[in-house]
């Protein structure tokens, strides 16, 4: 795509709109330790490269596609959905325009107190600017009640999904904090019943992309990120059968690519024990994290899991 000189988008611009557009956090710009000071051969090229192909990642390719981009879906297992595809689909929503829709209001300031006292409770403190939140931590919930909303509702506009809200409890119904116990929780809509489940997420979400020929390539496997010399994430480097390749991406590299659950060395040194296991798909292995750490990356929030 032309540069940020020819008055289309720019690489940085791409990156702002695409990762509002389909809210997951993208990798781009300054993660690499594989140099690409030699001639490479680059095996496919593509505008963005999206690692991973359960919702997050697949509704990054849907606002990827959606901001002009070429894009390639590099998947690790032999099969697309990632843990997705096997759990339930629900996804939580935030003064989503369903909720608006039945006049159940969820303003900001409620919303941002509820999520920082269940997901931070040690260093909650209401009466305190930003709840006692670092100032990291604050803006990352106050980012997802801002985009959260938007981002559904941009998916279904474009028709990437269709959704409907489920009345059941939130998640902590029972906090004095929690304004909007019901309407957060937003499934798959389907014709023939009252709604979906994952594996219905993602034929929604493929289903538009594979109307617009984006491949979605099974079995292979990103190791690393690659940059360039000036510091820039230029692509991936991919394990598949036939040996490891390289593939370009000219925009944007977006990791969607899960957790760690089906790494027992992770889990045993970031997860409070014992662990009997998991739902994760076999793939699950937390390959971002070990890309992460030989970049430089600094990680956070290790120790949280859905632990049942």
């Amino acid at each position: 795509m032309p540069n940020a000189s020819s008055g289309r988008l720019s690489r940085r611009g791409f990156i702002h709109r695409s990762v509002a557009a389909s809210a997951v956090v993208a990798t781009a710009g300054a993660t690499s330790v594989a140099s690409a000071a030699a001639p490479r051969k680059w095996e496919q090229q593509a505008d963005v490269l999206i690692v991973g192909s359960g919702a997050a990642a697949l509704a990054a390719a849907v606002g990827a596609v959606q901001s002009g981009a070429s894009v390639i879906v590099l998947e690790k297992g032999p099969t697309a959905g990632g843990t997705t595809i096997k759990s339930d689909g629900a996804y939580w929503i935030p003064n989503n325009h369903h909720m608006q829709a039945k006049g159940i209001a969820d303003p900001k300031d409620d919303a941002l107190r509820y999520m920082a006292s269940s997901s931070y409770p040690l260093t909650y403190r209401g009466n305190q600017p930003r709840f006692g939140l670092a100032e990291n931590e604050y803006a990352l919930v106050e980012a997802y009640y801002d985009n959260a909303a938007p981002a559904i509702s941009a998916l279904e506009g474009a028709g990437a999904i269709q959704s409907t809200m489920v009345e059941l409890v939130d998640y902590y119904d029972h906090s004095p904090f929690n304004k909007a116990p019901r309407g957060r929780i937003l499934l798959p809509k389907i014709a023939t019943g009252p709604y979906g489940n994952g594996r219905e997420l993602i034929r929604q979400l493929r289903a538009w992309l594979d109307a617009r020929h984006v491949p979605i390539l099974l079995r292979h496997a990103v190791t690393d990120v690659i940059k360039n010399d000036d510091g820039e994430v230029i692509g991936v480097q991919v394990k598949r059968q036939d040996g490891t390749v390289s593939f370009r991406a000219r925009k944007a590299v977006i990791f969607g690519s899960g957790g760690y659950t089906q790494n027992p060395e992770l889990v045993a040194n970031h997860q409070p024990g014992p662990i009997f296991g998991g739902c994760a798909v076999p793939t699950n292995q937390g390959d971002l994290i070990d890309i992460g750490i030989r970049a430089g990356t600094k990680l956070g929030n290790m120790v949280n899991a859905w632990s049942a």
